[in-house]
């Protein structure tokens, strides 16, 4: 009986190893086999100038350009979309801020080609002015970035810039 188990124990450590050696990458996934942790895909707001004056004015369009660095290591290429969202808190671009839920309207957007590499790159956007100055006579405005291949139909970052970039857009005057 000793020997039965003594057997039965050895095959066991053997499954064991056996397991343990050919899993070894699913253990570790941010490092993968080779223990080196892999690159990843980024997008970081780096500046917004506006180009039209400082104040942005409810009733009248205003034009700025994004600067951004971005880093792409999954795909040899993809799309870069960049979107201005405009909320109607005048204290928040966070969604969900304040007493009322804070939910953003997109009002323009950009897409932008992009390859492997890190790269910083500008952007131009402009911002239509406010078309319903009734429900949005001060409230803000704010950037969010995605990367998104086009192949695959597939967006596999976002990155919301709310924190960093929040735009306050002012009643209009009575002289405008």
């Amino acid at each position: 009986m000793k020997t039965q188990s003594r057997k039965l124990f050895v095959k066991l450590i053997f499954v064991f190893f056996v397991m343990l050696i050919s899993t070894s990458c699913y253990h570790a996934p941010l490092r993968g086999c080779s223990g080196v942790l892999p690159l990843s895909d980024s997008i970081s707001l780096i500046a917004v100038t506006p180009l039209d004056g400082t104040k942005l004015l409810a009733n009248k369009p205003g034009r700025f350009l994004v600067r951004l660095q971005y880093s792409l290591n999954s795909y040899d290429s993809a799309s870069l979309l960049l979107t201005l969202d405009e909320f109607p808190n005048y204290d928040s671009c966070i969604s969900g801020a304040g007493r009322s839920v804070n939910s953003s309207v997109p009002v323009s957007s950009q897409r932008i080609s992009i390859s492997r590499g890190t790269r910083s790159i500008e952007v131009p956007m402009i911002w239509p002015g406010n078309q319903d100055e009734k429900n949005f006579a001060r409230h803000t405005i704010s950037l969010h970035g995605a990367m998104w291949v086009e192949q695959l139909n597939y967006e596999f970052l976002t990155r919301s810039f709310a924190t960093q970039y929040c735009e306050r857009i002012s009643a209009p005057s009575n002289s405008d």
